[in-house]
């Protein structure tokens, strides 16, 4: 049993499509906490997704036209899992269909859900290093309008604050190791978190802690953090 799965009671199927890379349905469902109701879902077979980093700690990252937001979005490489296709496999294909390069290290970052509100998409990324590129890389599909660019940390930070539109590179890069330091109480010390993501750490600085409101007696107060920033640290 996989911790967490509470799958619903079908009722009944009201309304089912069968596309290209995804199917779509609406199903009248009871819900775990007994509620019943219509629910529409895109049902998806999940995506792989690189974050490629070269020997010099550049990303490289596409720049690709999506036709659902009319423009053309920075992103990691990515592509659908296909039938009988382990996501190992799947990326290894796209990033050198992609980006035209071939990684010979990898190593697994994480599993998440990209939109679990309405998908039961998963996504499943992975670190790539060791970076060759392709004298003939693979050509791209007909519908594929994709530019391909290396940005360091602190060029893809200054492009994000500078609204280039794109996809939320650190959650799709979440594979992280977390150090604290712990906070004096009483004391102005700070506490610094720093979460590793590929070749740079995000680093969210808190302050020290403050009262955030009283509890129910009245005469205590309960102690929280607040965040001043966050930033990329190559």
């Amino acid at each position: 049993m996989i911790p967490g799965y509470e799958p619903p009671q079908l009722l009944k199927q009201r309304l089912f499509y069968q596309g290209r890379k995804l199917n779509f349905e609406v199903s009248t469902m009871r819900l775990p906490n007994q509620a019943e109701g219509d629910w529409e879902c895109i049902r998806h077979p999940g995506g792989a997704l690189a974050v490629p980093v070269t020997k010099e700690g550049k990303f490289v990252l596409v720049r690709q036209y999506r036709f659902t937001v009319a423009g053309r979005l920075l992103e990691f490489p990515a592509g659908t899992v296909e039938q009988q296709e382990a996501p190992e496999e799947t990326i290894k294909r796209e990033i050198e269909e992609e980006t035209g390069y071939r990684a010979h290290q990898w190593r697994t970052i994480t599993k998440f859900a990209l939109a679990p509100g309405y998908s039961d998409e998963y996504i499943y990324a992975f670190l790539a290093q060791d970076l060759e590129r392709l004298e003939t890389p693979p050509a791209h599909e007909d519908d594929e309008d994709i530019e391909i660019v290396l940005m360091s940390a602190q060029e893809l930070e200054e492009a994000i604050r500078a609204g280039e539109r794109s996809e939320n590179p650190i959650r799709c890069a979440a594979g992280w190791e977390c150090t604290n330091r712990k906070v004096t109480e009483g004391t102005e010390k700070s506490e610094e978190r720093r979460l590793r993501i590929a070749g740079c750490r995000l680093q969210v600085i808190r302050v020290r802690r403050v009262p955030l409101g009283l509890t129910r007696r009245g005469d205590e107060r309960r102690q929280g953090h607040r965040v001043r920033g966050t930033r990329l640290i190559p």
